[in-house]
Parts: structure tokens; C-alpha cells; sequence
């Protein structure tokens, strides 16, 4: 049950803030709040931060993390976390429920991966924990700084995304260098990947090939055209079955592009993000545009990226196994339907997958 508010305690709490990062030993620490990225690409280019902190802690040491609607179910799939509460969601009990949770669990050092003032004024009225720990935003004088006792200040510099959230972890002794995301399959949704397989007759023989072709963001997406050129291409020359993954609300561009490709495509029919990763284990690479799915299925799968006009080296899918095309003119539609195949050849000819 939560405590009622006492302005004396908060001052008594405040005398034990930890006031300097090189203060802190992770050993020490047996209970940690984790304010996660809201968005699903970003939460899983952040677990490799989540699990190096989980690494320094005590054996006994405990991860809570505060997620969006969209990232819960993805948070199940990594490990290191070891109780997930919702913090931004449609039902406003559920945030009620999260704070006061928060209140009582007594978190002893809480560390934000996430810049949203909203969430921080939340939590900060909730935790009197000895250290609140962000990365500084640039105006220095912000409420949301003042929110947070270790500020770490970042330089600017282009840098992939995963090693902006692991020098957060490691500012606090986190040091870890291990920059794959920490992703795996649930086992009911393995479990629905292989049903999937079975009633589409699809055997561990055929060359399997997903695609998602139905992108909205105008500026980053390849034509609907290209990519039913594509799926000719590969089933023509490689006899691939072809997998299409797509959002929930893109089936309009989805009914546009199986109208030519219907005998020879197969729609995945779910849009839970874990399932689909457990159908991706299947695939010898996956072709899609910059989309939260590329990093969704990274840790399973090849992938063949069809990039727009922003700088890949920021946001591109971790790992070894993936294949960046980009075009002199920033535009993804610039990029010939050719240099694709070729790329999707490439894994397929290593008779690969990941």
C-alpha cells in the first residue's frame, strides 16, 4: 500500500541522494527502475543497456520497467527484465496502478532512457530513490533536468543508437561493449509460427523470404510496383515462397500489393510483433524498408534494408547479418528493383539464415 505524502521523509531521502555517478557500485543496487523508450525499435535497440545494468547487479538484483501500450508485449521477449508496468497507455487505471506500485516497491536508483517530461514528473513524485539518472536535454534550466540528479551530457556526434543507451549504462558502471539487441522467443509464440507453418505448407526445404511492402511513410518507402516486381523476381528465379508481414493499419497498400502477387505471397495473419519474430527464425532474409519491424527481426533473421534519406549509421539493424542499400539521391524509390534481388541472392546462395 502506498505511503501517504510526508515532507520531512522527502528531505531525509533527499540527504542520501548520490551526487556524483562514480558513487554508485551496481553490486549495491538490488532494486532498479528502467523508463524505456516509448517507441518498439527503439525499447529493442535499448536492451542491450538494460542488460548490461542487469549484469552489474547482485544476483538477486531486480529489473522494473516502465513501458508503452505498443512495447509490453515486445518486453516480454527480453529476459534481463524481470517485471514490466505500463506508464504511457490508453486506460488511465493502468498508470494509476503503475505509480502506485512504483511508490511501494521503494526503488532505490531509477535511470530513463526516455526524454518525456510527463513520465518523469510522474515518477518523480512517486520514487525518492538515491539517484535519477538521464541523459541531459539542452536546455539546462528545464524542469526535466531538474527532475534528475546525474545528468549525463551528450556530445552530439552521430552515433548509432544502441551505443547512445549503453554509455547511459555504463556513466553508472554498467561496461558493457555487447551491442545485440536481447530479444528472444516466447515459447507460445514459437509455437504459433510453427502452426503458421504447417497450415501453409511451408517445409524446412523451401526458401522462405519475407517482405513488408506496405509501408506508409511516403519518404522512406520503396514503390508498391518494385516490390511486386521483387516477389516475380524471386519466385521466378529462386522458386522462394514469399511471407508478407505488414501494421495493423496498412492494409489498404497491403490489398494493393497482393492484388498481383496473391498466388504468390503469403499474408502472415497477425500483427503481434512477437509472433512475427517467431516466424521470421524461418526466414532466409527479410526485405523492408527503415520500419520498426527491421529491428524486431534483426536478432533472427538477414536482413535487406531499402534505405530512405536519413543516415543509416544511427538507426540501422544491429548485428552482422543485414544488408544496407542506399541511393546517391536519399531516395529509397531510387533504388533499382535489381540491386534487391541481388542482395536477397546473396543469403540465399550462402544457403543461410541467421
Amino acid at each position: 500500500m502506498a505511503q501517504p505524502f510526508n515532507p520531512s521523509k522527502v528531505k531525509e531521502k533527499e540527504k542520501k541522494r548520490v551526487l556524483n555517478a562514480k558513487q554508485i557500485n551496481l553490486k549495491q543496487f538490488s532494486k532498479l527502475l528502467v523508463i524505456a523508450p516509448f517507441s518498439i525499435e527503439d525499447f529493442i535497440l535499448c536492451t542491450p543497456a538494460i542488460a548490461a545494468l542487469k549484469d552489474a547487479m547482485p544476483p538477486e538484483g531486480r529489473i522494473t520497467v516502465l513501458v508503452s501500450d505498443d512495447v509490453l508485449k515486445v518486453s516480454r521477449g527480453c529476459k534481463y527484465i524481470d517485471r514490466a508496468l505500463l506508464i504511457r497507455s490508453i486506460n488511465p487505471f493502468a498508470v494509476v496502478s503503475t505509480l502506485a506500485a512504483v511508490n511501494a516497491a521503494k526503488y532505490q536508483l531509477v535511470i530513463s532512457f526516455n526524454q518525456d517530461l510527463l513520465t518523469a514528473v510522474m515518477t518523480g513524485a512517486a520514487t525518492f530513490a538515491k539517484a535519477r539518472v538521464a541523459y541531459a536535454v539542452k536546455d539546462e534550466k528545464s524542469l526535466y533536468n531538474r527532475l534528475h540528479n546525474l545528468l549525463l551530457y551528450s556530445n552530439d556526434t552521430s552515433q548509432h543508437k544502441i551505443i547512445k543507451y549503453l554509455n547511459l549504462a555504463r556513466f553508472i558502471g554498467a561496461n558493457s561493449y555487447d551491442f545485440i539487441p536481447k530479444l528472444s522467443i516466447p515459447g507460445e509464440d514459437f509455437a504459433f509460427a510453427k502452426d503458421f507453418l504447417r497450415k501453409n505448407n511451408i517445409t524446412g526445404s523451401d526458401i522462405l523470404v519475407g517482405v513488408h511492402p506496405s509501408s506508409k511513410n511516403g519518404k522512406k518507402r520503396w514503390s508498391i510496383g518494385k516490390f511486386q516486381q521483387l516477389t516475380n523476381n524471386l519466385t521466378d528465379k529462386y522458386g522462394c515462397k514469399i511471407v508478407v508481414f505488414a501494421h495493423k493499419d496498412e492494409h489498404v497498400r497491403l490489398n494493393e500489393y497482393m492484388v498481383v502477387t496473391k498466388k504468390k505471397a503469403i499474408v502472415v495473419d497477425t500483427d503481434d510483433y512477437m509472433k512475427m519474430a517467431a516466424i521470421s527464425r524461418f526466414l532466409y532474409c527479410f526485405v523492408c524498408n527503415e520500419t520498426d519491424f527491421m529491428h524486431v527481426f534483426a536478432p533472427f533473421t538477414n536482413i535487406v534494408a531499402i534505405w530512405g534519406n536519413t543516415d543509416p549509421e544511427e538507426n540501422r539493424p544491429a548485428g552482422q547479418h543485414n544488408e544496407i542499400l542506399t541511393s546517391p539521391d536519399g531516395n529509397a524509390d531510387s533504388i533499382p528493383v535489381s540491386a534487391v534481388t541481388d542482395a536477397v541472392g546473396k543469403f540465399i546462395s550462402q544457403n543461410e539464415r541467421a
